[in-house]
């Protein structure tokens, strides 16, 4: 097992010093994904835990820019544009809607072959959502903000396009007795790079 492993290490650090498959240092692109997001809740209401899947989508903004060329910067802007629901205690239905997502994220890049790569991002998310429930007509904002990371493929579809699927781990909070929730996100989107 550890010569298998040290070999795929050997392959994988071969692919990515070849500059043929790398990216420029230099560049900078920009881009829009689609997000179909999920936001998982659990919440202690007297002895009953409730769990609660609500599944808004967002339509996310990302600029970025290649300081060396496998590892790049990124900006995101994000602004919910469905609403996700599920029903709640008590026949209750709980609506949640994104308002706004914004993040900083440092990318790694492993470019595998002329037009295809695998990268994983890390950095800082904060998302305000707002919520509804239609049994007492309550509604609230919560805002939240914290480490980020997530792995993604990106193809290239021109010199300049490329087209990317992401998995995105936006927020997560185990911290609470009584609620505890995380956001995540599968994404596609198409870059541009100039």
């Amino acid at each position: 097992m550890k010569r298998q492993t040290a070999g795929a290490l050997v392959i994988l650090a071969g692919l990515a010093a070849d500059p043929a498959l790398a990216a420029t240092a230099g560049t900078s692109y920009a881009g829009l994904q689609y997000a179909w997001m999920t936001y998982d809740a659990d919440v202690d209401i007297g002895n009953d835990r409730y769990s609660r899947d609500l599944k808004p989508e967002a339509l996310i903004g990302r600029i970025g820019y290649f300081a060396t060329d496998y590892f790049s910067l990124e900006a995101r802007l994000g602004k919910g544009v469905t609403e996700g629901d599920t029903d709640g205690p008590a026949n209750m239905t709980v609506t949640t809607k994104v308002d706004y997502l914004y993040g900083i994220y440092g990318v790694g890049h492993l470019p595998l072959a002329d037009r295809f790569s695998l990268y994983a991002l890390v950095g800082y998310t904060g998302v305000e959502t707002k919520a509804e429930e239609d049994f007492l007509g309550t509604s609230g904002k919560v805002d939240d903000s914290g480490f980020s990371y997530g792995v993604g493929a990106q193809v290239e579809v021109t010199p300049t396009i490329a087209g990317s699927l992401e998995y995105m781990s936006y927020l997560n909070d185990e911290s609470g007795d009584q609620y505890s929730y995380d956001v995540t996100a599968v994404s596609a989107g198409l870059d541009f790079r100039f």
